[in-house]
């Protein structure tokens, strides 16, 4: 799973993580070509390169975005998989996020 992490965060963002925590799992669906697979999504909190050289670079992503955690409103995710693990990032507090 971390080699995975570091491969897509590379291909998708171009940006090198030099350090993660795991965050938890959570089971998901994922619907493609009519045909429901179930998946686990895992969740991380990473440490990554200089973030000027973040991009866009996969067709799927329209941008990279940076904001500030209390601006982060996780009952907007499509994905609530994803919306537990911003809330569970949230609830740790300033001090787990260094």
């Amino acid at each position: 799973a971390e080699e995975a992490l570091r491969r897509e965060v590379r291909e998708e963002v171009g940006l090198e993580v030099t350090a993660m925590r795991y965050l938890g799992s959570h089971p998901n669906t994922y619907d493609y070509m009519g045909v429901r697979y179930s998946t686990t999504d895992m969740g991380f909190v990473c440490q990554v390169t200089d973030l000027s050289q973040a991009a866009a670079r996969e067709s799927d992503i329209e941008a990279v975005l940076f904001k500030h955690p209390g601006d982060i409103d996780p009952a907007r995710f499509a994905f609530r998989s994803l919306a537990g693990f911003v809330e569970r990032y949230l609830a740790e507090g300033k001090d787990a996020r260094t």
